[in-house]
């Protein structure tokens, strides 16, 4: 796997092992340890691919100085470094009472507040609430199902963050969701199984490939 910097024009450097962390509908991250013969002069915003998702560092890496530069190839060893998946994003972004467009009534920046609407309103504030951090090449879409039956519910919040809202596509409107890089599809299908697996006597699970 390769690191970039951040704009993608440079290599920092090649890792071979590496631990993938990640829940449905939660977050997802990449680790590893990263030896080099020189200092390596990581920035905020380097990143790497897997699976074709991007990964990206929010903190520059220490490292511990085990020999003089160039003379020996894991002179320096940067323990654990952390990727995180673009998601990370939402969590730090707070969700408040904002709406698109904005009105007199519903864009007051409060952390808590109620609203009545459908899993698209609620997708618009997401959307909303982004747009206030993310421009340029770091916006963030979101596309909803037009297929979705809508309906509507009474939305409490109180200090949450846009992960935490967009959990409640889920929790309250039992809608599943997919974040792929910048975008999020709300109201996705699941993908039919070629095999049907069992458990129980006779039923072990052994491998999935």
């Amino acid at each position: 796997m390769i690191i970039y910097s951040k704009d993608g024009l440079t290599q920092r450097c090649e890792v071979k092992k590496f631990t993938y962390n990640g829940t449905f509908l939660e977050q997802a991250y990449i680790t590893t340890t990263i030896t080099s013969e020189a200092p390596i002069q990581f920035s905020v915003g380097d990143y790497c691919e897997y699976r074709g998702e991007r990964f990206e560092l929010n903190y520059i890496p220490s490292s511990e100085k085990l020999s003089s530069p160039n003379t020996y190839g894991e002179a320096f060893k940067y323990e654990d470094v952390k990727f995180m998946f673009l998601a990370s994003e939402l969590m730090n972004c707070s969700f408040l009472d904002y709406v698109i467009g904005g009105s007199s009534v519903h864009h007051n920046a409060m952390p808590n507040f109620s609203f009545t609407g459908t899993v698209v309103d609620l997708a618009d504030r997401i959307k909303a609430n982004l747009n206030r951090l993310y421009t340029g090449d770091k916006a963030w879409t979101i596309n909803v199902d037009t297929s979705l039956e809508l309906y509507t519910l009474n939305i409490s919040v109180s200090k949450i963050n846009c992960f935490e809202a967009l959990a409640l596509c889920k929790s309250e409107y039992d809608v599943n969701y997919i974040i792929r890089n910048r975008t999020i599809t709300v109201g996705t299908v699941g993908i039919n199984a070629l095999h049907t697996f069992g458990y129980g006597k006779g039923n072990g699970f052994i491998s999935l490939k």
